[in-house]
């Protein structure tokens, strides 16, 4: 999260960016996603992971 608060200090425009994570539990978690939406962003989660891929 510490490098996600540096990137909008540099780069504060970030309304309709999308960011793309995994399904992990830190994404999922209800006060990163309230982040995200309180700087414009929209998250996008790929598919759960699979011991074959």
């Amino acid at each position: 999260m510490v490098m996600m608060k540096k990137a909008v200090l540099t780069h504060p425009d970030t309304k309709h960016l999308t960011f793309h994570t995994d399904q992990g539990w830190q994404y999922q978690h209800g006060l990163f996603q309230k982040w995200l939406s309180d700087h414009g962003m929209k998250q996008s989660m790929s598919r759960k992971g699979k011991s074959t891929d």
